[in-house]
């Protein structure tokens, strides 16, 4: 199953492993993406996310349940070409072009609406969450 996001230059979205659209929380609209258990989404290779060494934001809204093992909330190439974040309950950390960023568990807050934010301006990395 896939879907096409409402971006100014919208891509296929695939909706892999159980992934769903569910109306059970939503924070915008009527309903929000929902994974679980393994259950994430795709979209194709795109020029659009080329991170290489210029200034990038890529933001979302998590309603996180829990932060057994590690979650993944966004990957964009691999490991030592792209973007890696994740949060678990060792720490939450982030890797970009192959370097390591961790910071303790328990930053990003559970059962609640969270904005995160990952912004590269000038060559400096900063994450946000909640603004701050």
């Amino acid at each position: 199953m896939s879907i096409v996001d409402s971006s100014p230059k919208p891509k296929t979205v695939n909706l892999n492993n159980g992934a769903t659209i569910s109306t059970l929380r939503s924070r915008f609209g009527e309903a929000s993406l929902y994974l679980n258990n393994g259950a994430y989404i795709s979209v194709a290779d795109n020029t659009d996310f080329g991170l290489g060494a210029g200034d990038f934001t890529i933001e979302m809204w998590v309603y996180a349940y829990e932060n057994t093992n590690w979650r993944t909330l966004v990957e964009v190439g691999t490991y030592s070409s792209g973007l890696l974040w994740r949060m678990g309950t060792s720490g939450d950390n982030l890797h970009i072009n192959g370097t390591s960023y961790n910071w303790n568990p328990g930053n990003v807050p559970l059962n609640t609406w969270v904005h995160l934010a990952i912004v590269r301006s000038s060559g400096t990395v900063k994450v946000f969450i909640n603004g701050s």
